[in-house]
């Protein structure tokens, strides 16, 4: 039985055995991911030989989660989730054996890789939403902190790992082995996915509606609440901050620090020890503070890390230029693993399950979206504004917001309602499926 009430630690939690099963699947995903992640863009390059293919590919793996997951979260909503993601794995390990059998045999072309690309993702949009809605069918919300923590510090391991091995095996044998190992990864968590024993979940009814109806009551519920609507702002945010970073990464490390790639790759490990760290923090950060008090602190510091970063402009020494660029990746990851583990934790709480899927793919694809937006823009502001202004002033930015949810005092977190036998949560669902226009959810905040 799943439902305990007691919260227990990182000891109960490796006896939850089904939830471990999902863990599992998912680090061996995250390898894979890794590995193919460098193996791609190897390839991407090495078959087109333009930046700009490499740049095209890149907005286009992002295009499907934007457009397909609020779609694919209404249609896998009352789906059997397990027997989706089962399904979803060993197609994406069949599209990826099948790009990996083509490039042996030198069959790619830019817009060969393209459509791989697309159909991948594609694929993938319809497995995310299901890997965040079956969690509650597998955890006690008690157990959420603590299960969200093993399963993002065991990820960042594999992501860590996997990042590592992928330049040793690809100078040893080639990209097409780091992408074979990519496919035995999807078929082996298909088949760890496979064992799982999932409870039915616990819905107000089990029955079929209407493809636009369902994704319409998951746009009306996320707009209605306002604790989600905070949440997907935060999140979006988040993104969009981190986007100066990601696009002019190796801008910042030649054009601003003036050092080379040795130093990209050491920053990029500090992040990841970062995220490690900050992942395994997080209960007991969380156990000492609410997310009113947990987002403002750590988004603050985040904030201050680009300012940093930029600052770092301005050093000659080296090795303070070193010392000072670790520091602050490293502090970006314990803060980002410690910001978006709130976030994950209290959207499962604050949603209610049947409409789990929806609402986690509407914010997906919300936090997604942000990432060109602010890239285009960028693009266009970089030419009249430095980096390093830049950096500031997204860092500025973000530190506004976190004040402002400080001095306004904007819910990001609500009591814990009893959904199953409340009332009021029946009126909601009656509301909603209903087609009624009245206010959802307004009655949280009186």
């Amino acid at each position: 039985m799943i439902m305990k009430k007691k919260s227990g630690g990182y000891r109960e939690i490796l006896r939850q055995t089904q939830f471990m099963k999902l863990v599992a699947a998912n680090v061996v995903n995250r390898l894979g991911d890794a590995l193919d992640a460098v193996a791609y863009t190897w390839i991407v390059y090495q078959v087109t030989g333009s930046a700009s293919w490499a740049a095209l590919i890149f907005g286009l793996n992002q295009l499907p989660t934007i457009l397909l997951l609020p779609v694919a979260g209404a249609l896998v909503e009352r789906r059997n989730k397990k027997r989706v993601m089962v399904v979803t794995d060993v197609v994406r390990g069949l599209i990826t054996l099948a790009f990996c059998l083509m490039y042996m045999a030198g069959l790619l072309n830019g817009w060969i890789i393209a459509l791989f690309t697309l159909t991948i993702s594609s694929v993938e949009a319809f497995r995310v939403p299901c890997g965040k809605s079956v969690l509650p069918q597998l955890l006690a919300e008690a157990h959420y902190t603590y299960g969200t923590s093993v399963n993002s510090a065991l990820s960042t391991v594999a992501e860590l790992a996997g990042t590592g091995l992928a330049g040793v095996v690809i100078a040893l044998w080639g990209a097409q082995v780091a992408v074979l190992g990519d496919v035995i990864t999807f078929f082996l968590s298909a088949l760890i996915l496979a064992t799982m024993r999932v409870n039915p979940p616990k819905v107000a009814a089990e029955r079929s509606e209407p493809f636009f109806r369902t994704l319409s009551q998951g746009f009306r519920y996320v707009v209605s609440r306002h604790t989600i609507r905070n949440l997907a702002l935060v999140a979006v945010l988040i993104n969009a901050c981190a986007v100066p970073l990601n696009s002019f990464f190796a801008v910042i490390v030649q054009g601003v620090w003036r050092q080379g790639a040795e130093l990209m790759s050491a920053a990029e490990v500090a992040l990841t020890v970062g995220a490690l760290l900050g992942s395994v923090a997080y209960p007991l950060v969380a156990a000492r503070m609410g997310m009113q008090k947990l987002l403002p602190l750590f988004g603050s510091v985040m904030a201050l890390t680009f300012v940093g970063v930029a600052v770092l402009g301005n050093v000659s020494s080296a090795a303070v230029i070193w010392a000072g660029a670790l520091t602050c990746f490293l502090l970006l990851g314990v803060c980002s693993a410690i910001c978006n583990s709130g976030l994950g934790v209290e959207f499962m709480k604050v949603v209610a399950p049947e409409y789990l899927s929806r609402a986690s793919a509407i914010l997906g694809a919300m936090s997604t979206a942000a990432v060109p937006v602010m890239s285009f823009a960028l693009s266009a502001a970089c030419r009249v504004v430095s980096v390093e202004a830049l950096l500031i002033s997204g860092g500025v930015l973000f530190m506004i917001v976190m004040g402002l949810v400080v001095v306004f005092h904007i819910p990001l977190e609500e009591p814990r309602m009893e959904r199953d036998d409340d009332e009021h949560d029946g009126e909601t669902r009656d509301q909603l499926d209903s087609g009624s226009d009245e206010p959802v959810g307004e009655r949280l905040f009186e």
